[in-house]
């Protein structure tokens, strides 16, 4: 599998879905509707040329999957989605209003139930003797 050397220089596994997602973000920010197999295409070309140039197992990194990305997007004719796809990452570009949106999607969704938070019982456990003085004196 592809490794991914990030910008910050931790590493991650190569995961086409996130390249795939990226392209329908920005196409869906320019209002162009690309159809998810046009997505797919765009990104199984991108991965094609990763594995071409570093094999199976080789490693790259985020800068050079974005620019095959924009060589890519720009190949298969979308200067709107490029354009997109090229803001969508300049500092300062966050659209909150975009991410309120999202929010909102999932508003309804229930969350799982968390235990209730288990409260200190005033017998002595087993690191009792540990607990600090502001933790011993605290009004539970």
């Amino acid at each position: 599998m592809l490794t991914v050397i990030k910008k910050k220089g931790n590493r991650q596994p190569f995961i086409p879905e996130k390249i795939k997602t990226s392209i329908m973000n920005a196409s869906e920010d320019t209002g162009l509707k690309l159809n998810h197999k046009e997505a797919e295409l765009m990104s199984q070309d991108v991965e094609r040329t990763l594995i071409e140039r570093h094999g199976e197992n080789g490693v790259t990194s985020a800068l050079e999957i974005r620019d095959l990305v924009r060589e890519v997007i720009k190949n298969f004719g979308y200067p709107q989605v490029l354009e997109a796809f090229d803001q969508g990452k300049k500092p300062g570009s966050h659209d909150p209003k975009r991410h309120l949106e999202e929010l909102a999607k999932h508003q309804d969704e229930a969350l799982p139930e968390q235990p209730a938070p288990s409260e200190p019982s005033d017998s002595t456990d087993e690191f009792g003797e540990m607990k600090t003085e502001h933790y011993k004196s605290r009004d539970w």
